[in-house]
């Protein structure tokens, strides 16, 4: 997964559940909404983001 990929899940995810991206770039958690689609679509967006930014890492580690 590519950034560009990321960017283009948030984007249909805002789509989707007509919410808008924090400052960080990523959407807010669904507070109140443990359990349903919108709150299981959060947990694989936050997932690919934390694998992304781990791979960064990694590739950083490596050419270090």
């Amino acid at each position: 997964m590519t950034a560009e990929d990321l960017a283009a899940l948030v984007r249909d995810y805002c789509a989707t559940y007509g919410v808008t991206p924090n400052a960080e770039g990523f959407v807010p958690f669904p507070a109140g909404q443990r359990e349903t689609p919108q709150h299981r679509d959060w947990i694989r967006l936050y997932k690919a983001r934390q694998r992304l930014a781990q791979d960064a890492a990694q590739t950083r580690l490596k050419l270090g």
